[in-house]
């Protein structure tokens, strides 16, 4: 069986990637949004990530026919004893993340919160909602590729500097 903590260290990348995560989320919600029409309860969100996350959930929901009942996908996994119970463990385990997600996607005005417990897209247009998570993904691709290119800058430029000094001007020993 397999062990929670030992799942969130195999996985701490992209455990604690925000901006991934809220794409994840708002992938979800655009193709939850375009099927019914409708709000989502905010709950059901909290377990977007454990599930797209773990290899096993994952493979579960993709394998089988695209009307077939959740639980049932859920259930039909082998590989934990209590598949429910885990993800409840997992869903918990991201809470946090989820929930920051969660409000990264309000902020930049791509979801909100209706009747205190649904959530539903800012826009009636769920193609619209594509798009905008088209043009979030490609964001998100030039960041990780500008990400990459200050490390390598970086690398040159604090070759040159010592822990000493780098510590006596900033004031903090780490």
């Amino acid at each position: 069986m397999k062990t929670h903590n030992a799942y969130i260290k195999k996985n701490t990348s992209d455990y604690y990637n925000i901006a991934t995560c809220s794409s994840l989320v708002l992938s979800f919600l655009c193709h939850y949004f375009k099927e019914t029409d409708k709000p989502i309860d905010m709950g059901l969100i909290y377990y977007i990530l454990p599930i797209v996350f773990s290899e096993d959930y994952r493979e579960a929901i993709n394998r089988t026919k695209r009307k077939t009942a959740f639980l049932y996908c859920i259930g039909s996994i082998k590989t934990v004893q209590e598949p429910l119970k885990y993800l409840g463990h997992l869903a918990v385990s991201y809470k946090t993340l989820t929930s920051l997600s969660i409000s990264f996607l309000i902020e930049n005005d791509l979801i909100t919160i209706v009747d205190s417990s649904k959530v539903s897209s800012t826009t009636d247009n769920s193609s619209l909602l594509i798009e905008r998570l088209s043009r979030q993904q490609k964001r998100e691709e030039y960041l990780i590729q500008d990400r990459y290119k200050a490390t390598e800058k970086l690398a040159i430029k604090l070759q040159l500097e010592s822990e000493q000094r780098i510590t006596s001007l900033t004031g903090v020993s780490l």
